[in-house]
């Protein structure tokens, strides 16, 4: 299943996450809960965590690291998108390691081996960071994830080199050209190409 672009997988990690999340640490009364500091949302631990009632808050980020062409068929491109969600976990100094221990094996088990709606989640590793200059006992919980976006080009055209596969920029937008080449024996001396004549080159591109 193609995912639509990166705020769509975003949203679906989000929101795994929160059910996940929703499920081990309710905040119910009673409870001693972990808040989450979403992506581009305001969290202060000063005032929102309450160390009384709480064992400690994470931080969710989702970073993309590559997107790469992984197949094509006719004018459509399957693009692979992979990245890391990063969940850092942060407990009061002087409770020990166990309290953060347990939060970050929790945080694995709402994210690892996962595959939802093209988004696909693969295992998560805890790294204990240490102390924090903010006063707190940091543990990092990091997990890969990757989507494929369909994308379509709009035009299409032959090329008498093959040194330039891939064009960016164009009159309007994004202009992406995917190559597929024939007949070239893309012999080098150096650094330099010779006979580059020596075949054709063709693909399909266009503004996306």
């Amino acid at each position: 299943m193609a995912v639509a672009d990166y705020q769509a997988a975003s949203e679906i990690i989000i929101e795994r996450f929160k059910t996940q999340w929703d499920t081990t640490h309710p905040e119910v009364s009673g409870a001693r809960d972990v808040p989450v500091a979403w992506p581009n949302v305001q969290f202060d631990p000063s005032t929102q965590f309450d160390q009384s009632t709480q064992d400690g808050w994470v931080r969710l980020t989702i970073l993309v690291t590559d997107a790469f062409p992984a197949s094509s068929s006719g004018n459509k491109v399957r693009q692979r998108t992979v990245g890391i969600v990063e969940v850092q976990v942060f407990t009061p100094l002087g409770t020990g390691d166990r309290t953060a221990a347990g939060i970050a094996d929790d945080v694995v088990s709402a994210l690892q081996f996962t595959t939802l709606e093209g988004v696909v989640i693969g295992a998560a590793t805890p790294l204990p960071v240490g102390t924090t200059a903010e006063g707190n006992f940091q543990v990092n919980v990091t997990a890969r994830f990757r989507y494929d976006t369909l994308i379509s080009f709009t035009s299409e055209a032959t090329f008498g080199t093959w040194q330039n596969p891939m064009i960016l920029g164009g009159a309007s937008g994004l202009y992406v050209w995917y190559d597929f080449t024939y007949d070239c024996e893309r012999n080098k001396s150096g650094s330099a190409p010779i006979n580059e004549q020596d075949g054709v080159e063709g693909g399909v591109g266009g503004v996306v």
